[in-house]
């Protein structure tokens, strides 16, 4: 996708020249966001699969669940309840995807559009990077050579859609859309309702099938289980179709929201967790119930200190004395995106 397309579907926000911004406050952050759209245009190439694989078949099934479900059958109470949950599941879901394919994941300001852009002032600018210390730890800060800005703590540059993005998580191909500060919270409902309903579904289609059988068995008095098999697969493969497509969905789902639910305690985003970014300690990190509210009830985060090394040698690192075959990978150590 190039740069005309990700103009068309994220806003590109210029920054300002007369005051250079480093986003390490909270406050300059929520302004930075606050004076850009709340909503953006998703990728359609790639969220229309999620709408025939998922949106679909999740309809097609509430459609069939109404059609089974009868006031004048002995079993109607439990069969509404049913509907309820997974309407109920539908519904938040539906809403979710919408907020996370559609909402601004957090486009940082940049200079590209500028005929004066921030010059880059450290002794290392022809690395284009810097050190911060961030809580006692030190971080390299990257310069991006696209949006021409020094890229903010916890943001990375998408490729994909050509803007760094605050607190970046990772450009998901589902939504159409990168998941960053701005959508994130969304993206947990999403993975959190579609895994409540995809696993509710399965339950559903599978007491309907063990129903089936019994009265099955019960009516033709045969003990076979080649007989019953023989029949579900003749009279009720869609059902059994679909209990696979929704438990393997169950599964992955599951297995994804454990994923962020692990990485939220330990306050990390995808992005950081998988390139291993704070190799001895994170200086964003707190206590479990405190990480978990950083990223539920504070997506802004919380007051750093924060020191900008611009000039000068590196400070001191134990790690230095240390042979060179014990020495850790420095790329890793350093946080370097």
């Amino acid at each position: 996708m190039g740069l005309e397309d990700a103009n068309m579907r994220l806003p590109l926000v210029e920054a300002s020249t007369s005051c250079s911004h480093d986003y390490f406050s909270p406050l300059e952050v929520k302004e930075a966001l606050g004076r850009q759209p709340s909503f953006a245009a998703p990728e359609w190439s790639t969220l229309r699969w999620t709408l025939f694989g998922a949106v679909a078949p999740g309809a097609l099934f509430m459609r069939w669940l109404f059609q089974q479900t009868s006031l004048d059958q002995e079993t109607s109470r439990i069969a509404w309840s049913h509907v309820g949950a997974c309407s109920v599941w539908a519904i938040g879901a539906m809403f979710s995807l919408l907020a996370a394919s559609g909402r601004n994941p957090g486009v940082v300001p940049s200079s590209r559009t500028l005929d004066e852009a921030p010059e880059v002032t450290s002794s290392s600018s022809r690395f284009r990077w810097r050190h911060v210390c961030v809580n006692g730890v030190v971080l390299k800060q990257r310069w991006c050579t696209t949006c021409r800005i020094w890229r903010p703590l916890r943001a990375k540059h998408c490729g994909r859609c050509d803007r760094c993005i605050f607190r970046f998580d990772h450009h998901c191909s589902w939504l159409g859309n990168c998941v960053g500060i701005g959508n994130y919270r969304s993206f947990l409902c999403l993975i959190t309702a579609s895994t409540l309903f995809f696993g509710h579904a399965t339950v559903i289609v599978f007491r309907l099938l063990q129903d089936e059988r019994a009265a099955f068995v019960s009516a033709s008095e045969v003990q076979s289980w080649g007989e019953v098999i023989s029949d579900v697969r003749s009279s009720h493969w869609g059902k059994v179709l679909w209990m696979v497509y929704s438990s393997m969905m169950f599964a992955s789902l599951s297995v994804l929201l454990l994923y962020h639910s692990v990485i939220m305690s330990m306050n990390l985003t995808t992005n950081e967790h998988i390139r291993d970014w704070y190799l001895q300690r994170n200086p964003f990190s707190s206590a479990c119930i405190g990480n978990y509210a950083h990223f539920l009830c504070r997506p802004y985060g919380s007051e750093l200190d924060v020191t900008i090394n611009e000039a000068g040698p590196r400070p001191r690192d134990p790690e230095q004395e240390l042979p060179d075959d014990q020495k850790p990978d420095r790329n890793r150590a350093l946080g370097e995106p």
